[in-house]
């Protein structure tokens, strides 16, 4: 199990997509009131001109507006999930479905932060391997190369999925909602011939994007 707090965000970044290539961009004076992990991420992320988030987006930060003590910084890209931070206790996030009522999630807010940027790296990935039917007796051949990351459960994208970290490689997971023993499996990496051990595991049919 791979503890969060290992991994150094900045370096992450490099990793998945190559050294930073501009310099970082300094928030106006109005964004002073931001909790610290969120205007970090702000300066972490402007250092890439490439885009670090596909599935999600993070709200721009001029825009942030407190709303019943309550601060929208994350949405998923339909907009229909978003997390806020608590005004008064920053550390403490929520989340909840568009018109749906608030849950505490149970990550800090530096710790969702790098979760999100994570997982949604695995969307923006150099090659990726998905299948939705992976026989549950196939998943250890599949899991070989990682180690799951001891990120919290989260409500979305959906329960019980996984994150996994290995040598510049990502792998989500979730049970397939069909019948049961069979896994939804998403593998991508920064170089696409890490992804030949896949080839060789029988009875898996693959849809491979390389960019």
């Amino acid at each position: 199990m791979i503890n969060p707090t290992s991994i150094c965000l900045p370096e992450f970044l490099a990793e998945w997509y190559g050294p930073s290539d501009r310099p970082a961009v300094q928030l106006p004076p109005e964004c002073s009131w931001l909790p610290g992990p969120l205007k970090e991420w702000y300066a972490i992320s402007s250092q890439w001109s490439v885009p670090l988030s596909r599935v999600k987006r993070f709200v721009d930060p001029e825009s942030i507006t407190p709303i019943d003590g309550k601060a929208i910084f994350l949405e998923d890209g339909t907009g229909d999930w978003r997390w806020s931070f608590d005004v008064e206790c920053p550390d403490v996030v929520y989340d909840a479905e568009l018109y749906g009522e608030w849950r505490r999630n149970s990550e800090s807010l530096e710790r969702l932060i790098l979760h999100s940027v994570v997982h949604d790296a695995i969307w923006n990935a150099a090659a990726t391997y998905r299948c939705n039917r992976v026989p549950e007796r196939l998943m250890d051949a599949v899991l070989e190369p990682v180690q799951q990351i001891d990120f919290a459960p989260w409500e979305w994208p959906a329960q019980d999925y996984l994150v996994f970290m290995g040598d510049r490689m990502l792998i989500d997971t979730v049970p397939d909602y069909g019948p049961p023993g069979f896994f939804q499996v998403q593998v991508a990496a920064a170089d696409a011939a890490l992804l030949e051990y896949l080839d060789h595991i029988p009875e898996i049919n693959w849809r491979k994007a390389v960019s």
